[in-house]
């Protein structure tokens, strides 16, 4: 009854709703993934640039001040020391990527309270911004205001269409069915893809890649 009733509508809110699981599991696996079954054997960047790592992946790693390991105490030298890791080549179209909690303890209370500067000279263009590069918001990265981020990633920088690649082999699918709930008059949707997701070019024990991340320090 309710499809013949909405048809429409609800193909519309079940696409998105489809679309938006999605995106989620497609950010889970690029930034926090562990390699497991849980993220289709998928390991992120906040799980291969880290302190742990830095024999391998040293160049991408910029660890904080020392006793600099919660949001609100990363200050703009942190911050200097990141965004000086990155590569030449790869700051055309550099963004930070941090999560909404990260955006506001880290970049709205240091722009905030710049001293002889205002928001918006320090935002250097519209949209969210901080020294003319783009603030990009993923919930799955580290949002925790009060955790302990010793030797771990709190934000990224770079360029990711140059450090990694999302192989997507079959796009967004949804199949509804009339017979798989039959006995309760009700309609089954099944939406599938099919993706992969590589970090292909993260640099080295010496040399940065395109993609650097801000670790913390408690010592």
């Amino acid at each position: 009854s309710l499809a013949e009733d909405a048809v429409i509508n609800l193909a519309d809110n079940l696409a998105g709703r489809i679309a938006y699981a999605f995106s989620l599991k497609e950010d889970q696996c690029g930034f926090i993934g562990d390699g497991t079954s849980t993220y289709l054997g998928i390991r992120g960047l906040t799980n291969l640039l880290t302190e742990a790592n830095v024999a391998t992946y040293a160049g991408a790693v910029t660890v904080a001040t020392a006793t600099h390991n919660l949001f609100s105490e990363i200050d703009t030298t942190d911050l200097a020391k990141l965004m000086a890791a990155l590569p030449e080549y790869a700051r055309m179209n550099a963004k930070f990527y941090c999560s909404s909690a990260a955006a506001e303890l880290v970049f709205g209370r240091l722009k905030a309270a710049a001293s002889g500067n205002t928001v918006q000279t320090l935002q250097g263009s519209t949209g969210d911004n901080y020294l003319g590069y783009p603030i990009v918001i993923s919930q799955v990265l580290p949002a925790g205001p009060g955790t302990d981020y010793d030797g771990l990633p709190m934000l990224l920088f770079g360029d990711l269409s140059k450090s990694s690649a999302l192989g997507d082999r079959r796009q967004v699918r949804v199949f509804p069915s009339e017979h798989r709930y039959m006995d309760t008059d009700q309609i089954g949707i099944r939406g599938t893809e099919r993706f992969d997701i590589v970090h292909h070019d993260l640099g080295d024990g010496t040399t940065a890649g395109p993609i650097v991340a801000l670790t913390g320090s408690s010592s």
